[in-house]
């Protein structure tokens, strides 16, 4: 342009192709995105679309009102063609922009119908908490007990189900391991935050035996994922690996009951999940004087029995730090102190 080489209507119509055009190049890189990932471009067309639209129409507009846009154009730029382009493409970006932000419910309908949310998406994104809480922090805390009860209720589906293993569901595990553990740190975060806002000792209590639920979550997470990773290395499970897997599931599925139940489903999962080493040493003992076809299916049986024993200790762990209080005025953060240290080095 400032060689003269093309005028500013000219250069209009470059510049406009060349805004729609860096939207649709961004979907064209997107790839293998999907769900929320794939929303955003979409979003990012619509704001370069709108813009476009927007500024055509003023430009024509004023044409066909007898005014010469080119002109108009020139002037607001001073005479200076670079930063009458300037001024052109931040009319652009800053028209679409505003627009898309005022119609941000039709915009996210739009990019929802345009890329439904993944499976992922759903998994790993918080059903209870939200900043907007932040004001009361008693609604706030109670958000975060129902996140993690929600959190508890998800745990017998990072078990695989041997009786019914389906193509793909080791797959699906993972990602609500993956979206699960997500979740548990938001929570947390979320509880942190509450903390720091100076609540008063009720609350505080509540949000620090919160905290205790939530580290256990996390490391009963992590442990029946890894169960479930040495299960699954198996060709054919062997009748040790398959016991141990149906009764962890059974003990998890016992612990979601017990959280909606009373004090005496409590009791009932603490009592089944006391201490049990001594038939688990049993276990490895047999294991070890056993002529297995294989010294790495051993391997795997040992580990899947550890994993089984330090499963089953956190079970109890959470099913004590669940349990409601019944007639006790001392706080439950006291009375039901876990050594989450221990857990995490066990």
């Amino acid at each position: 342009t400032k060689a003269r080489l093309l005028g500013l209507e000219d250069s209009f119509y470059l510049i406009l192709g060349a805004n729609f055009g860096s939207g649709i190049a961004t979907l064209v890189s997107a790839g293998g995105l999907a769900g929320i990932g794939k929303q955003l471009c979409f979003v990012h067309i619509l704001v370069k679309a709108v813009g476009c639209v927007i500024v055509f129409a003023v430009w024509q507009g004023a044409n066909l009102a007898g005014w010469d846009s080119a002109a108009l154009l020139s002037d607001l730029g001073g005479g200076e063609p670079t930063l009458s382009i300037s001024l052109l493409f931040l009319a652009l970006q800053l028209s679409g922009g505003l627009v898309i932000t005022g119609l941000r419910g039709l915009t996210e309908k739009i990019s929802v119908a345009l890329s439904p949310a993944s499976v992922e998406d759903q998994v790993s994104r918080p059903h209870f908490i939200h900043d907007a809480a932040m004001g009361d922090p008693s609604t706030a805390l109670d958000l975060a007990s129902r996140e993690t009860d929600r959190l508890v209720s998800l745990l017998p589906d990072l078990l695989p189900d041997l009786d019914q293993n389906s193509a793909g569901a080791a797959k699906q595990r993972t990602v609500l391991w993956h979206g699960s553990s997500l979740i548990v740190t938001a929570t947390s975060q979320f509880v942190v935050r509450v903390i720091e806002r100076r609540v008063g000792r009720e609350d505080l209590d509540l949000a620090l035996h919160l905290q205790e639920q939530l580290d256990l979550v996390k490391f009963l997470q992590d442990t029946l994922h890894d169960f479930s990773l040495v299960v699954e290395e198996f060709k054919e499970v062997p009748p040790l690996a398959f016991n141990l897997s149906e009764a962890l599931r059974t003990i998890v599925l016992s612990l979601v009951d017990a959280r909606s139940g009373t004090n005496e489903d409590f009791d009932i999962l603490i009592a089944l999940t006391s201490d049990r080493s001594d038939l688990l040493d049993r276990i490895r003992r047999a294991l070890a004087g056993s002529a297995l076809n294989s010294g790495e299916e051993a391997r795997k049986l040992l580990l899947a029995t550890s994993m089984f024993e330090r499963a089953v200790w956190l079970v109890r762990r959470l099913a004590v730090a669940l349990r409601p209080d019944a007639n006790d005025d001392k706080p439950a953060v006291a009375r039901n102190k876990v050594n989450l240290e221990e857990a995490h080095a066990d």
